[in-house]
């Protein structure tokens, strides 16, 4: 069952990396939401920085709590490999 759960949590994990790169990719090759991009930036770049920031952190959180528990299992006997 546990095995079960990771593979869907990578599963989701990489269909969220597909979806980000399309979208960073769609930003830098596509002149009209590169502009509207740089225009939501400029209208408000304190809100910006901010919002970018925490969703950074939270990204970073989640990687962390992750990897803590990657960690635990390792440790604990929970994973082997071989």
């Amino acid at each position: 069952m546990e095995l079960l759960i990771f593979k869907i949590f990578l599963i989701v994990i990489t269909i969220r990396i597909i979806y980000l790169m399309i979208f960073h990719l769609f930003i830098v090759f596509y002149d009209k939401a590169t502009d509207d991009a740089v225009n939501d930036i400029l209208n408000n770049p304190r809100e910006y920085v901010r919002t970018d920031h925490m969703s950074k952190f939270i990204g970073d959180m989640i990687w962390f709590y992750v990897f803590l528990k990657l960690l635990w299992c390792v440790f604990s006997g929970n994973i082997t490999i071989n």
